[in-house]
Protein backbone atom coordinates (compact mmCIF):
# COMPACT_ATOMS: atom_id res chain seq x y z
CA UNK A 1 0.00 0.00 0.00
CA UNK A 2 3.13 2.06 0.43
CA UNK A 3 4.49 1.95 -2.56
CA UNK A 4 1.09 2.13 -4.80
CA UNK A 5 0.52 5.94 -4.46
CA UNK A 6 4.31 6.80 -5.29
CA UNK A 7 3.66 4.63 -8.85
CA UNK A 8 1.14 7.61 -9.80
CA UNK A 9 2.84 10.50 -7.87
CA UNK A 10 2.84 13.11 -10.33
CA UNK A 11 0.65 11.91 -12.84
CA UNK A 12 -2.03 13.12 -14.52
CA UNK A 13 -5.05 10.42 -13.69
CA UNK A 14 -7.95 12.11 -15.91
CA UNK A 15 -5.28 12.28 -18.95
CA UNK A 16 -3.95 8.28 -17.51
CA UNK A 17 -7.33 6.99 -17.31
CA UNK A 18 -8.23 8.56 -20.87
CA UNK A 19 -4.91 6.34 -21.84
CA UNK A 20 -5.75 2.68 -20.08
CA UNK A 21 -9.61 3.55 -21.53
CA UNK A 22 -7.99 3.60 -25.16
CA UNK A 23 -5.60 0.05 -24.67
CA UNK A 24 -8.38 -1.79 -23.18
CA UNK A 25 -10.55 -0.81 -26.12
CA UNK A 26 -7.95 -2.35 -28.15
CA UNK A 27 -7.62 -4.87 -26.82
CA UNK A 28 -11.72 -5.78 -27.11
CA UNK A 29 -11.54 -4.32 -30.67
CA UNK A 30 -9.40 -6.74 -31.68
CA UNK A 31 -10.73 -10.15 -29.93
CA UNK A 32 -14.12 -9.46 -31.57
CA UNK A 33 -12.61 -8.71 -35.05
CA UNK A 34 -11.24 -12.13 -35.58
CA UNK A 35 -13.11 -12.97 -39.28
CA UNK A 36 -15.47 -16.23 -39.97
CA UNK A 37 -13.35 -19.51 -40.14
CA UNK A 38 -13.07 -21.33 -43.49
CA UNK A 39 -13.81 -24.94 -44.02
CA UNK A 40 -10.82 -25.43 -45.60
CA UNK A 41 -10.61 -29.34 -45.97
CA UNK A 42 -14.01 -31.41 -46.19
CA UNK A 43 -13.58 -35.34 -46.41
CA UNK A 44 -17.30 -36.43 -45.73
CA UNK A 45 -18.35 -36.92 -42.49
CA UNK A 46 -20.35 -40.80 -43.63
CA UNK A 47 -18.88 -43.61 -44.57
CA UNK A 48 -17.97 -46.98 -42.82
CA UNK A 49 -16.74 -46.92 -39.41
CA UNK A 50 -13.34 -48.45 -38.32
CA UNK A 51 -12.63 -51.53 -36.72
CA UNK A 52 -9.19 -52.37 -35.17
CA UNK A 53 -10.37 -54.85 -32.31
CA UNK A 54 -8.48 -57.31 -33.87
CA UNK A 55 -5.38 -55.05 -33.78
CA UNK A 56 -5.56 -52.79 -31.30
CA UNK A 57 -3.58 -49.26 -31.34
CA UNK A 58 -3.22 -46.69 -28.99
CA UNK A 59 -3.96 -43.53 -31.63
CA UNK A 60 -5.11 -43.15 -35.09
CA UNK A 61 -3.71 -40.39 -37.19
CA UNK A 62 -5.06 -38.62 -40.61
CA UNK A 63 -1.93 -36.93 -42.48
CA UNK A 64 -2.85 -33.68 -44.64
CA UNK A 65 -2.39 -30.98 -46.54
CA UNK A 66 -2.82 -27.35 -45.50
CA UNK A 67 -5.26 -25.51 -48.23
CA UNK A 68 -5.04 -22.13 -46.56
CA UNK A 69 -2.72 -20.42 -44.25
CA UNK A 70 -3.47 -19.55 -41.03
CA UNK A 71 -4.44 -20.39 -37.61
CA UNK A 72 -6.50 -23.57 -37.60
CA UNK A 73 -9.89 -23.35 -35.65
CA UNK A 74 -11.37 -26.44 -35.65
CA UNK A 75 -11.57 -30.14 -36.78
CA UNK A 76 -14.68 -32.57 -36.89
CA UNK A 77 -14.61 -36.08 -36.66
CA UNK A 78 -17.42 -38.52 -37.42
CA UNK A 79 -17.39 -41.14 -34.61
CA UNK A 80 -18.52 -43.75 -32.32
CA UNK A 81 -17.73 -43.35 -28.71
CA UNK A 82 -18.79 -47.18 -27.92
CA UNK A 83 -20.51 -45.40 -24.62
CA UNK A 84 -16.63 -44.68 -23.23
CA UNK A 85 -16.45 -41.38 -20.91
CA UNK A 86 -13.12 -39.69 -20.31
CA UNK A 87 -11.10 -37.30 -22.31
CA UNK A 88 -10.45 -37.44 -25.43
CA UNK A 89 -7.54 -35.94 -27.22
CA UNK A 90 -6.47 -34.54 -31.12
CA UNK A 91 -3.16 -33.30 -31.41
CA UNK A 92 -1.41 -31.80 -34.29
CA UNK A 93 1.91 -32.59 -35.40
CA UNK A 94 4.14 -32.34 -38.37
CA UNK A 95 5.50 -34.76 -40.75
CA UNK A 96 8.43 -36.57 -41.69
CA UNK A 97 8.92 -39.62 -44.34
CA UNK A 98 5.02 -39.46 -44.45
CA UNK A 99 4.03 -39.87 -40.94
CA UNK A 100 3.07 -37.71 -37.49
CA UNK A 101 6.60 -36.39 -36.34
CA UNK A 102 8.15 -34.95 -33.37
CA UNK A 103 6.20 -33.00 -30.55
CA UNK A 104 2.59 -32.04 -30.90
CA UNK A 105 2.45 -28.16 -31.47
CA UNK A 106 -1.47 -28.06 -31.20
CA UNK A 107 -4.37 -29.82 -29.09
CA UNK A 108 -7.83 -30.07 -28.26
CA UNK A 109 -9.75 -32.13 -26.41
CA UNK A 110 -13.19 -33.43 -25.97
CA UNK A 111 -14.84 -34.90 -22.27
CA UNK A 112 -18.33 -35.37 -23.27
CA UNK A 113 -19.00 -39.16 -23.25
CA UNK A 114 -19.95 -40.07 -26.76
CA UNK A 115 -22.91 -41.80 -28.01
CA UNK A 116 -23.04 -45.81 -28.87
CA UNK A 117 -23.36 -47.20 -32.00
CA UNK A 118 -23.88 -44.24 -33.80
CA UNK A 119 -21.99 -41.82 -36.57
CA UNK A 120 -22.12 -38.42 -34.54
CA UNK A 121 -19.67 -34.99 -36.07
CA UNK A 122 -18.06 -34.38 -32.52
CA UNK A 123 -15.85 -30.97 -32.75
CA UNK A 124 -12.49 -30.30 -31.65
CA UNK A 125 -11.84 -26.42 -30.52
CA UNK A 126 -8.57 -25.11 -31.60
CA UNK A 127 -9.69 -21.91 -31.56
CA UNK A 128 -7.64 -20.55 -28.02
CA UNK A 129 -4.18 -22.18 -29.50
CA UNK A 130 -4.39 -21.39 -33.30
CA UNK A 131 -1.87 -23.80 -34.39
CA UNK A 132 -0.71 -21.74 -37.05
CA UNK A 133 -0.43 -24.07 -40.75
CA UNK A 134 0.80 -23.11 -44.09
CA UNK A 135 -0.83 -23.54 -47.22
CA UNK A 136 1.23 -26.37 -49.34
CA UNK A 137 2.34 -28.44 -46.32
CA UNK A 138 1.69 -31.24 -45.11
CA UNK A 139 0.57 -32.29 -41.45
CA UNK A 140 -1.04 -34.70 -38.82
CA UNK A 141 -4.26 -35.14 -36.67
CA UNK A 142 -3.19 -37.57 -34.23
CA UNK A 143 -6.73 -39.08 -31.91
CA UNK A 144 -6.29 -40.72 -28.72
CA UNK A 145 -9.30 -41.97 -26.24
CA UNK A 146 -9.46 -42.79 -22.69
CA UNK A 147 -9.50 -46.25 -23.23
CA UNK A 148 -6.80 -46.74 -25.22
CA UNK A 149 -9.12 -48.92 -27.55
CA UNK A 150 -9.08 -46.67 -31.28
CA UNK A 151 -12.20 -47.89 -32.85
CA UNK A 152 -14.16 -44.78 -32.42
CA UNK A 153 -13.81 -43.12 -36.10
CA UNK A 154 -15.38 -43.34 -39.59
CA UNK A 155 -13.88 -43.57 -43.06
CA UNK A 156 -14.67 -41.51 -45.90
CA UNK A 157 -16.38 -43.34 -48.73
CA UNK A 158 -14.09 -40.76 -50.76
CA UNK A 159 -10.49 -41.33 -51.35
CA UNK A 160 -8.35 -37.82 -49.94
CA UNK A 161 -5.97 -36.98 -52.11
CA UNK A 162 -3.81 -34.88 -49.65
CA UNK A 163 -3.02 -37.73 -47.17
CA UNK A 164 -3.35 -40.74 -45.67
CA UNK A 165 -4.95 -42.85 -42.52
CA UNK A 166 -2.75 -44.77 -39.85
CA UNK A 167 -2.77 -46.23 -36.41
CA UNK A 168 -0.11 -47.42 -33.98
CA UNK A 169 1.26 -50.21 -33.81
CA UNK A 170 1.98 -52.30 -30.60
CA UNK A 171 5.36 -51.65 -31.81
CA UNK A 172 4.40 -47.86 -31.71
CA UNK A 173 4.99 -47.55 -35.60
CA UNK A 174 2.66 -45.84 -37.91
CA UNK A 175 1.06 -48.41 -40.32
CA UNK A 176 -1.67 -47.46 -43.25
CA UNK A 177 -4.95 -47.82 -41.87
CA UNK A 178 -5.78 -49.25 -45.32
CA UNK A 179 -3.88 -52.85 -44.11
CA UNK A 180 -6.04 -53.69 -41.55
CA UNK A 181 -9.56 -52.06 -42.91
CA UNK A 182 -10.76 -51.43 -45.95
CA UNK A 183 -11.34 -47.31 -45.68
CA UNK A 184 -9.89 -45.23 -47.67
CA UNK A 185 -9.32 -42.16 -45.17
CA UNK A 186 -11.06 -41.03 -41.98
CA UNK A 187 -14.12 -38.42 -42.49
CA UNK A 188 -13.28 -34.96 -41.21
CA UNK A 189 -13.39 -31.68 -41.70
CA UNK A 190 -11.02 -28.83 -41.08
CA UNK A 191 -11.23 -24.88 -40.58
CA UNK A 192 -8.57 -22.10 -40.71
CA UNK A 193 -9.12 -18.47 -40.10
CA UNK A 194 -6.46 -16.96 -42.86
CA UNK A 195 -6.71 -13.70 -40.39
CA UNK A 196 -5.82 -15.36 -36.98
CA UNK A 197 -2.77 -16.00 -35.58
CA UNK A 198 -0.96 -16.89 -32.96
CA UNK A 199 -0.53 -14.35 -29.85
CA UNK A 200 0.18 -13.99 -25.95
CA UNK A 201 -2.55 -13.66 -23.55
CA UNK A 202 -4.16 -10.34 -24.27
CA UNK A 203 -4.39 -9.94 -20.27
CA UNK A 204 -0.98 -9.95 -20.37
CA UNK A 205 -0.47 -7.67 -22.87
CA UNK A 206 -2.56 -5.18 -20.83
CA UNK A 207 0.02 -5.69 -18.40
CA UNK A 208 2.90 -4.91 -20.58
CA UNK A 209 1.22 -1.83 -21.99
CA UNK A 210 0.09 -0.61 -18.89
CA UNK A 211 3.28 -0.59 -17.69
CA UNK A 212 4.84 1.15 -20.51
CA UNK A 213 1.95 3.60 -20.08
CA UNK A 214 2.84 4.74 -16.35
CA UNK A 215 6.81 4.63 -17.60
CA UNK A 216 5.55 7.30 -20.79
CA UNK A 217 3.71 9.23 -18.69
CA UNK A 218 6.05 9.66 -15.77
CA UNK A 219 9.37 10.85 -18.33
CA UNK A 220 6.98 13.82 -19.58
Amino acid sequence: MYYFPKLFKGIDMNRFTKLVSGLVATFVFSASAIAVPILSIDQPLDGERSDFNDYPTSALAQTFTATLTGGLTEIILSMDGDGDTGTWSLDIFNVSSGVPFGSAFGGATVDSPLPNGSRTPVSFDFSLSLPQLIAGQMYAWVLTNPDGDEDDLYGANTTYDGGEAFFLNSSDEWVLASTEEPLTDFAFQLFVDPDAVSVPNPSSLALIGLGMLILRIRRK
